[in-house]
């Protein structure tokens, strides 16, 4: 028998994890694109799957305690791009609007489900949590001065 090299890549699990510390050691920029070849091969996955868009999912998440948001709109599946600083402000306006649009669902759920069905303690927990949603719902809706207004009418 002939011996043979075998060149084995040694990976760490999950994969997504080595892609993420892969960006984040080539330093992670603003405005840098990336392929979706490359997250195709280090993720193992085609970008038609599932996995794909999990794992892509999970470094979108993990980059944004970096300061970073990978976005992959407008981009026709082609590539990824870490939006520009300034976009952020955007970004999380769109989480905001998420985050509202969430609650008034859950109190439009909550407050249309049949009670009846429930037993006592179902019932009594089900309360709470749509009371807890309406309030945060309506302060989360509600407008918030900025601080310079606060301080101007302060200092009047």
């Amino acid at each position: 028998m002939e011996n043979t090299e075998n060149n084995m890549e040694v990976l760490r699990l999950p994969l997504w994890k080595n892609c993420l510390d892969e960006m984040l050691h080539a330093e992670v920029e603003y405005g840098k694109t990336y392929t979706a070849e490359f997250f195709e091969e280090r993720l193992k996955a085609q970008r038609d799957s599932m996995n794909f868009s999990l794992d892509i999912s999970k470094i979108r998440a993990a980059l944004l305690s970096h300061g970073f948001f990978l976005s992959g709109r407008g981009q026709k599946g082609e590539q990824f791009v870490i939006v520009d600083a300034a976009a952020n402000t955007a970004v999380m306006e769109n989480f905001q609007s998420q985050a509202i649009k969430a609650l008034r669902a859950g109190v439009t759920l909550g407050t249309n489900t049949r009670v009846d069905v429930l037993t006592a303690e179902e019932r009594r927990r089900h309360e709470s949590t749509l009371e807890k949603l309406a309030i945060r719902s309506t302060w989360i809706s509600r407008k918030i001065p900025t601080l310079k207004k606060a301080l101007n009418s302060l200092a009047a």
